[in-house]
């Protein structure tokens, strides 16, 4: 985590934002008691799962496992880092955040990032002003060859990249940028043969590459020449773009996609979509398909529409993206574009209306594969026929609910004359495979016994730092009684350290503002333990008990250490000390 701004300031910001009304601006919640639910919207759930703790300040998904406080929650809805997080909690709170008083590391990686992203946004209408002077003619006539109009140009901020050497460059320096940001931004590079920086995109229509927040942080150039060997060049990654993380115009669909969003491969198809009304609409950005965009996804919408290429290279895309997709909770569903090659073009020969019809009637994914699946195989001969029900047993596993995987039995057993049971059997066996393969490294008694005592150990420490922020009184016993040495590393130890290290007044250290400085992924599972923590009536005997389990799994650790030394007068020594 950057430490740009003090503690003292990261708490007042904090506390200055409660985590219900934060919550309640994204989420639909409904009180109960002092808890409030509402629908997930890390995952796609119908039945409410997710909770916030008013008195806690804490939030916990129990279908997905996400959880922390008001800045995990914004850092995640907004896809911010801490600083950025503290930075939009402050303007909400109308708390002037000063500069020049951060640590030199933080804050000059802090100053760079938003220099670039000024750099980015004076580019993009550097490259806008291009478009629309004389020199932009040509690449005004090729957008509007392609029915791009001046309403869609002005909505996605394109531009031109003029043919010239160093055009930007010089408009970026008349401007006061720094040339190594410069370079360091792949705007602009250095040629090997004379040393000169010149433009990254020359003679291109540009197309600005937008975060969730609407900041320019990269661009896409398209060719306007079939000879061009390369149709696209995109910006490199730096410190304010991630391709793998990226999803090119969520920055628009965010605000009509929480039913549906439809997957496109490109920034033409995603233009077109939106023009034609369809502003659920996003692509990637030219790279395989991640997990971090599937993760994106989800925390945005239910269903996901993929609508890839028709070619047979989109359609491979489309089954590389599927099993990274399935580990979500989206329902996915595939459309396959007849009689066109994308959904650009069929939406300038077909128009909205049939494009809606083909949404409206993707297949889900797994109807999608088997569809594909049967491509491959003549079920009129018997040894293939064979090879395509043992292929789509295959697949069929995969389905978690028992009556859609019985509907698709019973469809391919008329297709294929082969017995459901047969089929089923083949699908078990599928199943017991897999399983059997994801636990083969947790098959002994011993290994399940570490892995039940490891979150015995991590909830007992989990609600002694609880307690701690509960009462002062806890807090200076449990300091008194043991120290950083009986927490497990990360998260657990960088929380209890700022807990141990809270000025002792007559208030306990604030549990929600301990989470927030951390940016582990496992605080999801610390929050979790805390969220389902009853309230107790005597917090001081609680913690007393937790400390002296603590200390007897300490002295038994030690014990095992002392046994696999070899040293009989130590270990004897330690067992008496055991017994006391």
């Amino acid at each position: 985590m950057a430490a740009y701004y003090p503690d003292e300031l990261i708490n007042e910001v904090i506390s200055a934002n409660n985590l219900v009304d934060v919550v309640g601006s994204y989420v639909k919640l409904k009180r109960s008691g002092n808890r409030y639910m509402g629908l997930c919207p890390f995952h796609s759930e119908k039945t409410p799962s997710f909770h916030v703790s008013a008195d806690k300040q804490l939030y916990h998904c129990f279908g997905c496992g996400e959880g922390g406080s008001v800045v995990q929650f914004v850092m995640k809805m907004e896809n911010l880092d801490f600083v950025e997080a503290i930075k939009q909690l402050a303007a909400r709170a109308n708390i002037n955040l000063p500069e020049g008083n951060e640590k030199a590391s933080d804050g000059e990686y802090f100053r760079k990032k938003q220099k670039m992203l000024e750099m980015y946004v004076t580019a993009a209408r550097f490259y806008h002003s291009c478009l629309m002077a004389e020199g932009g003619k040509t690449a005004l006539a090729y957008l509007a060859a392609r029915q791009i109009d001046r309403g869609t140009i002005t909505h996605f901020g394109m531009g031109y990249s003029p043919n010239e050497y160093d055009a930007l460059y010089n408009h970026l320096k008349e401007k006061g940028f720094d040339e190594g940001l410069m370079l360091e931004s792949g705007l602009i590079r250095k040629s090997e043969k004379n040393g000169k920086p010149y433009d990254f995109f020359r003679d291109r229509v540009m197309i600005p590459i937008f975060d969730i927040r609407g900041n320019v942080i990269a661009f896409g150039g398209r060719t306007m020449v079939k000879s061009d060997g390369r149709k696209y060049m995109n910006s490199s990654d730096s410190m304010i773009f991630n391709k793998s993380k990226t999803l090119y115009a969520l920055n628009f669909a965010k605000k009509n996609c929480s039913e549906r969003i439809i997957l496109v491969e490109g920034y033409m198809d995603v233009i077109s979509l939106h023009k034609y009304g369809f502003t659920n609409a996003v692509a990637g950005l030219g790279t395989a398909f991640t997990p971090e965009h599937a993760k994106i996804l989800s925390r945005y919408t239910k269903e996901l529409v993929i609508c890839y290429d028709s070619d047979e290279a989109g359609q491979a895309a489309v089954m590389r993206a599927l099993p990274i997709l399935s580990a979500t909770d989206l329902k996915l569903k595939v459309m396959v574009i007849p009689d066109a090659k994308d959904a650009d073009e069929y939406l300038k020969l077909k128009g909205a209306a049939k494009f809606k019809a083909l949404v409206d009637g993707a297949k889900n994914h797994i109807l999608y594969k088997i569809d594909r699946l049967k491509q491959q195989y003549d079920i009129d001969d018997t040894e293939q026929k064979i090879e395509f029900v043992t292929k789509a047993a295959e697949i069929f596993a995969e389905v978690k609910n028992e009556i859609e995987r019985e509907a698709y039995v019973k469809e391919t057993s008329l297709e294929t004359g082969i017995s459901e049971e047969a089929i089923q059997t083949e699908i078990n066996r599928c199943i017991y495979k897999t399983e059997t393969a994801g636990n083969k490294n947790f098959s002994t008694y011993k290994k399940s016994a570490e892995s039940r005592q490891s979150e015995a150990d991590f909830r007992a420490q989990a609600a002694l730092l609880s307690l701690m922020c509960s009462d002062i009184t806890v807090w200076r016993y449990v300091r008194s009684e043991t120290d950083l040495s009986f927490f497990d590393d990360s998260p657990l130890k960088v929380i209890a350290s700022d807990i141990y290290s809270h000025s002792a007044d007559e208030r306990p250290p604030d549990f929600s503002v301990a989470v927030s400085k951390t940016e582990d992924p496992a605080v999801n599972r610390l929050c979790g333990v805390v969220a389902t923590q009853q309230e107790v009536e005597n917090p001081l005997k609680a913690a007393e008990q937790i400390v002296e389990k603590l200390k007897d799994e300490k002295r038994k650790k030690l014990i095992a250490e002392a046994a696999a030394e070899g040293d009989p007068k130590k270990l004897a020594e330690m067992i008496k000390n055991l017994k006391k």
